[in-house]
């Protein structure tokens, strides 16, 4: 019984960390489109 206990929390910990990365993921997609976006315009206007 133990065992099981063990192996469902591992299991739980697994997809809460799953789901915060894929969370972080995506989340960091959007940042990166609205921050990078201008960044990106900004340096290849310092460059060209």
């Amino acid at each position: 019984m133990q065992d099981s206990k063990i192996a469902v929390f591992v299991l739980f910990i697994l997809l809460v960390v799953a789901s915060v990365q894929a969370f972080n993921c995506a989340l960091a997609k959007k940042l990166g489109h609205f921050v990078g976006l201008p960044y990106l315009e900004m340096e290849r206007a310092t460059y060209s």
